[in-house]
């Protein structure tokens, strides 16, 4: 339809720019054979139009290639005057009592005869035609430099955003930090207190400083912009799960495999944690016949951690979604698109699958 519309238009332009310039020769001196010559003639011409606004134009003169430009204008006036010869003929053979051996002001009817009418016709049009690419061309050229600097100023608002959530970030966690090395002493007093007495809850503790140690340093590593190794992250995972063995000695089901060589593969540090800690809070692993299950396979520095567990029934606890938010952020900015993430909940069980290109 929109097609239709604009075909309309453009031959409404055409008759209109023909009534135009010739309303004296159509008001005064009309005759069937004037009205052919000036339709066909204005048809030649509106080809001639299409043809270098729509093709001439986009491949030539919109790219700075004037002189091909122009060259290719001087040689379609011999083409448009070679044309005009048939034109003529087809009066002829339309109005047979007008003889062709002359022209309508009088001119032998041949190649050479009729190109100085032609360059005149050719000329003052083609003119016109120029000048309408030029204001298309410019037209498209503030169009482009508005487009770009909309997009490099919300690439910047982007930008500061994040900047500004980082920093945001990076004070919360150090206005909640106690002391670190005074907590770390003090865990390790306390496991060296514990030793005699409960080996299981000295080890518990050992372990729980482990995980602050590393949380602390991985955090302090990407906001330096540096990565952690991959063996780190999993130790970090092991620790994590070993603890909640110790909340839940005798009701926590949950399978954690690895496959492939971790030694040398680097990743942003805290990613998986976050997919277990969500496992722990809102996954039923109390459930023998339903046991969650964690996967991470490495091939060929591809990271692909799989995880899946049976969703908690009943009361549970209230969830923000904002760590998932921000491990996404965290992905899309270090990773852009060299990363996926897919995550389902069915109602039942809640699916987790991570890919990861390291190779970058």
């Amino acid at each position: 339809m929109k097609v239709i519309k604009k075909i309309l238009l453009h031959t409404l332009c055409w008759l209109v720019y023909y009534v135009v310039v010739n309303t004296e020769g159509l008001v005064i001196n009309y005759s069937n054979r004037l009205a052919l010559a000036g339709l066909t003639s204005y048809g030649l011409l509106a080809c001639l139009f299409y043809f270098v606004v729509y093709f001439l134009n986009p491949k030539l003169l919109a790219k700075g290639r004037y002189w091909e430009f122009f060259v290719v204008i001087f040689l379609l006036l011999f083409v448009y005057n070679f044309l005009r010869i048939y034109q003529l003929m087809l009066y002829d053979y339309i109005y047979p009592a007008y003889s062709l051996t002359h022209t309508y002001n009088g001119t032998p009817v041949s190649f050479m005869g009729i190109l100085p009418r032609s360059f005149y016709f050719y000329s003052s049009n083609m003119a016109l035609f120029i000048c309408y690419c030029l204001w298309m061309n410019t037209r498209a050229l503030n169009k482009n430099i508005i487009e770009k600097s909309e997009l490099a100023l919300e690439k910047e608002k982007q930008l500061s955003a994040l900047k500004t959530e980082s920093i945001q970030s990076e004070l919360t966690f150090l206005q909640n930090q106690i002391n670190p090395h005074f907590l770390y002493n003090t865990l390790n007093l306390f496991y060296a207190k514990m030793v005699p007495y409960n080996l299981d809850l000295a080890g518990g503790i050992l372990t729980l400083s482990d995980i602050m140690r590393y949380a602390l340093t991985s955090h302090l590593q990407h906001s330096a912009g540096e990565k952690t190794l991959l063996r780190d992250e999993v130790e970090h995972l092991e620790n994590v799960i070993k603890i909640n063995r110790l909340r839940f000695p005798n009701s926590m089901y949950l399978d954690f495999e690895t496959a492939g060589s971790m030694e040398r593969v680097h990743m942003l540090p805290l990613v998986l944690i976050t997919f277990a800690e969500n496992i722990f809070k809102h996954g039923a692993v109390h459930l023998a016949e339903y046991p969650a299950k964690i996967k991470l396979t490495v091939t060929d520095g591809i990271i692909r951690y799989e995880s899946s567990n049976k969703i908690k029934a009943g009361m549970k606890e209230p969830s923000t979604g904002i760590g998932l938010a921000n491990v996404k952020k965290r992905l899309q900015h270090t990773y852009g698109d060299k990363f996926s993430l897919i995550t389902n909940d069915d109602g039942m069980f809640y699916t987790v699958e991570l890919t990861i290109d390291s190779n970058i």
